[in-house]
């Protein structure tokens, strides 16, 4: 079966919160997707040339001021990476970055993961699509029967939602967090076309490789952390990113078990090192 949507006609999926997801399950934002269309690949974005250093998400292609915070925009990562960006920061040779939690080592970490995510019928009322975390999709399986809440309201004959099984296929990567899983409805049970809500699977237990959720950078380009052996010297290191919950953030690709990354002061040594006001190798 095709795993690309099937409708038609505009389909709105909810960007969900992760701490909204474990309290309430409540949306934090929609985002439109039109006609059938795909996203876009991961890395397919337009370049920045300029962002804002404390929101990421405001860029430009040329100066000017965040419209959130008033700073000034800076060369962004694709820009500066032209210009021969560091990626390395070493301090000076008496300096240590010290704390006992300034530093994050990346372990497993287990925790009851409830298993619910924003979804949307398809236009053909017979499937759908679901916004899952990258460490979550891992642990769904194709046959798994689940729940539809539609946003509309129960259904008289379906007060618990509407019933539902995972189709078989590789989920459709939706951006760097996230994937698409597709879902039809169960025999009998007919989705009303184009609807949003929520799809729950059966809570489960997770046992991701995390590090301190402060340790993740969150850039344009994609998120990276700063990874260091000996609280000296520190390398920027991309890093793919499932969920955050509890204050900690999954880690799908990047950093191996054991390893340090700076969970303290991660905006300054990272300006410093973007900069080049520090030792940069």
């Amino acid at each position: 079966m095709n795993d690309r949507p099937s409708s038609t006609t505009a389909v709105l999926i909810g960007r969900l919160g992760l701490a909204a997801i474990a309290a309430a399950a409540a949306a934090a934002s929609l985002v439109a997707w039109r006609n059938g269309a795909a996203p876009p690949p991961l890395g397919a974005r337009a370049p920045a040339l300029y962002v804002c250093p404390m929101h990421p998400q405001v860029t430009a292609p040329v100066p000017g001021d965040c419209p959130i915070c008033r700073m000034a925009l800076v060369p962004s990562a694709t820009a500066r990476a032209a210009a021969g960006e560091p990626t390395t920061l070493t301090l000076p040779a008496d300096k240590r970055l010290r704390g006992w939690d300034a530093i994050s080592h990346a372990k497993r970490f287990q925790s009851s993961l409830e298993m619910r995510a924003p979804a949307a019928a398809d236009g053909d009322g017979a499937t759908g699509v679901a916004l899952y975390h990258l460490d979550e999709s891992q642990l769904i399986r194709a046959g798994e029967e689940g729940l539809f809440s539609p946003s509309s309201g129960p259904r008289a004959d379906a007060p618990l939602g509407l019933p539902v099984r995972v189709l078989p296929g590789p989920p459709q990567r939706w951006d760097d967090a996230t994937v698409l899983v597709r879902f039809a409805a169960a025999p009998g049970t007919r989705l009303a076309p184009n609807e949003t809500g929520l799809l729950k699977l059966a809570t489960r237990q997770r046992d991701d490789l995390v590090v301190a959720e402060e340790a993740v950078v969150d850039a344009p380009d994609g998120p990276y952390v700063l990874v260091t052996a000996d609280r000296r010297t520190f390398r920027k290191r991309p890093v793919e990113v499932g969920s955050r919950l509890y204050g900690q953030a999954a880690i799908v690709r990047g950093v191996v078990r054991g390893e340090g990354v700076v969970a303290r002061h991660t905006f300054v040594l990272d300006y410093e090192r973007r900069s080049g006001v520090g030792v940069g190798l």
